[in-house]
């Protein structure tokens, strides 16, 4: 090796700045946005257990300061980028197995009304990593993929009343806004039966409507 050359071990971890920025810049905008958001702004009151899509965990002792968790402080599990949309242009739709489809925006769930609910939001993952398994696939949550909120909005039973449930529906599928920013991967999607709506606890509501928030903000606290 001349003198002028660098050393192996120093270019292969040049090199792979190199790459990492490379692959930082191929990014979209949100997503470049995103990781930004993270690195400079992340409190200590997180764990970082993935950059983007942000997996924060909360800490245990922040956890413990108080008996509802406030939205700065809550976990964080994200599947896609937050999508850019305003309150504006978004509707919520209740389609399907429903005799009068529903197509309404964030001011007529605000005018039909809301209720006021506290419960726990806890990810199914929570605790992984103290398996006593050479490897457990997912995020490596420890305590902290768990938060005690106050909701607010309009309630899910309300809206499927309005909707009208045909006699074979058996099933509440949710879809968001949410995708990925590239590739073929598909919408991520979650569903209920609708023998949990009996539950006098039945969950409530349609992307918290008594709150409004900016146009690529996320409407903490999120989860999927």
């Amino acid at each position: 090796m001349s003198g002028s050359s660098l050393p192996r071990r120093r270019f292969l971890g040049t090199l792979g700045l190199g790459a990492a920025a490379l692959a930082v810049g191929s990014l979209p905008r949100v997503a470049r946005r995103a990781l930004a958001a993270v690195a400079d702004t992340t409190p200590s009151d997180f764990i970082v257990r993935n950059d983007w899509p942000e997996h924060l965990e909360t800490t245990v002792e922040a956890l413990g300061r108080t008996w509802i968790t406030p939205n700065e402080r809550f976990f964080v599990r994200s599947h896609f980028p937050v999508p850019e949309a305003g309150a504006t242009p978004w509707h919520l739709e209740v389609t399907g197995r429903v005799k009068t489809p529903l197509s309404l925006s964030l001011a007529q769930l605000q005018a039909i009304g809301s209720s006021d609910m506290a419960c726990v939001l806890e990810c199914a993952g929570n605790g992984r990593a103290r398996y006593a398994l050479t490897n457990t696939s997912g995020t490596q949550w420890d305590l902290g993929a768990v938060g005690n909120a106050r909701w607010t909005g309009l309630r899910l039973d309300t809206l499927l009343d309005r909707a009208g449930l045909e006699s074979d529906a058996a099933h509440v599928w949710f879809e968001c806004a949410d995708s990925a920013p590239f590739g073929d991967a598909p919408p991520f999607l979650r569903s209920i039966p609708l023998s949990k709506m009996a539950s006098p606890s039945r969950a409530a509501t349609a992307g918290r409507c008594a709150r409004s928030c900016p146009a690529g903000t996320a409407w903490r606290p999120p989860s999927g």
